[in-house]
């Protein structure tokens, strides 16, 4: 039997590692996503998020605000010991894979360029 893929989607490696440079809240840390993987709503951010707290990969604290008459809770999120841990398994993991061969490698077509 082979390696076991990571535990750690290339989604979930990206959200991790935007929380190296420190905490960051959800609108923060999900403008640093959208500009690598595109536009994401709301709820398939909330669920990224959701699960990697409930994995124990990132902490999320609360802070209740009032703007406009409005209570709001904004999410700030920390990458916890287990989550640098699970991302460096990611990295190891993929460091080791040996580059396709060359008449494996895609090349664009000019309708591509």
């Amino acid at each position: 039997m082979g390696e076991k893929l990571p535990e750690v989607s290339p989604i979930q490696y990206l959200a991790i590692h935007a929380l190296f440079a420190g905490k960051k809240d959800g609108c923060e840390l999900r403008r640093v996503v959208e500009a690598v993987v595109g536009k994401m709503s709301r709820t398939a951010f909330s669920r990224l998020m959701v699960g990697l707290s409930r994995n124990d990969l990132v902490h999320a604290t609360y802070r209740v605000e009032t703007s406009s008459g409005q209570t709001v809770r904004r999410r700030r999120y920390a990458v916890t010991d287990y989550g640098v841990i699970l991302w460096n398994r990611t990295r190891k993991f993929y460091a080791r894979r040996d580059p396709p061969p060359p008449d494996l490698v895609p090349v664009p077509t000019e309708s591509a360029q």
